[in-house]
């Protein structure tokens, strides 16, 4: 990023940016999904910050040009980021309707202050994708079980597995419980393609037919 200086002059900067909006958590069915808010921005910095071994930022009220309502991070006395919710005059002129908050930290004095070797990830390339399947068992199969058929069956593709619902009613024979389970899938080489996703997803059902007495709800 770049900065103007008290000279007038433009300065480059490299600091990181973090982004959080829309869903915070994942959907379950014993809690809806969470929106993303200030905590959970605040919580990501504090997170980034303890794992540079730093302690815990000083928080102080800032004006900031494109956060409403933010607040300035100190640490020995020195500004090293802001956090806050993007402004509405922003989120109006990139066309955003839901709430974005934003986070950003002076990259390159924390690391000037962090000793040790950082190691990281390439972020994958390629979209997840989600499939969602109701399966039918015996009111004794848990959810763990079926979570480690489905680990054990696709162990390059299959990226995590959720419970959103669990039905156990009228609509069901006696003795029969229904889960909703989606499933995400990635491939860090490659765009999924449907035939891939669909032979995954019936290979998930085999076992799942065979290990669980699973039947698939329609």
């Amino acid at each position: 990023t770049y900065q103007r200086t008290a000279a007038g002059k433009y300065q480059e900067k490299t600091v990181l940016g973090i982004w959080l909006t829309g869903a915070a958590t994942a959907e379950t069915w014993q809690h809806p999904t969470q929106k993303a808010t200030f905590h959970a921005a605040a919580g990501a910095v504090q997170q980034v910050l303890a794992a540079l071994g730093h302690p815990q930022a000083a928080p102080q009220p800032t004006q900031h040009l494109y956060l409403a309502g933010g607040l300035s991070l100190l640490l020995q006395n020195q500004p090293v980021g802001n956090v806050g919710a993007v402004s509405p005059a922003v989120l109006k002129r990139l066309d955003v309707s839901q709430p974005v908050w934003y986070a950003e930290l002076d990259w390159e004095w924390l690391l000037k202050k962090y000793k040790a070797t950082l190691t990281a990830r390439e972020l994958p390339k390629f979209p997840e994708v989600r499939r969602d399947l109701s399966l039918v068992v015996d009111k004794g199969v848990t959810f763990e079980q079926l979570r480690t058929i489905a680990q054990k069956t696709e162990k390059k593709l299959l990226q995590g597995l959720n419970v959103f619902d669990v039905y156990e009613g009228d609509r069901l024979e006696a003795g029969k419980k229904s889960y909703s389970v989606s499933f995400l899938l990635q491939d860090a080489t490659q765009t999924l393609t449907d035939q891939a996703i669909d032979q995954v997803m019936q290979r998930l059902i085999q076992q799942f037919e065979k290990q669980a007495g699973a039947l698939i709800r329609k």
